[in-house]
């Protein structure tokens, strides 16, 4: 049995893309990202901004502060770098 969530490394890292995916704005920075071949924490970094826009947000929908510490920013960025 895999643990992978519908195809990510688990369900922190697919939360994110889903969101990524269903945001206008946020998927135009991580189209950037992608074009510069930006490293993994670069897509971190805009995720934090875009979910956890001041240190007083402790969640985001289902997503918490901790489980933000899941998610496979490696994974991501060679996901959507390799489409």
């Amino acid at each position: 049995m895999s643990d992978k969530y519908n195809g990510w490394t688990n369900w922190a890292t697919w939360f994110v893309v889903s969101e990524m995916e269903n945001h206008q704005d946020w998927h135009r920075q991580y189209e950037r990202l992608v074009r510069t071949e930006a490293d993994a924490s670069d897509f971190e970094r805009i995720a934090k901004e875009c979910l956890f826009p001041s240190s007083s947000v402790t969640h985001y929908g289902e997503m918490s502060r901790k489980e933000f510490g899941d998610v496979d920013w490696d994974d991501i960025r060679d996901t959507l770098l390799g489409d």
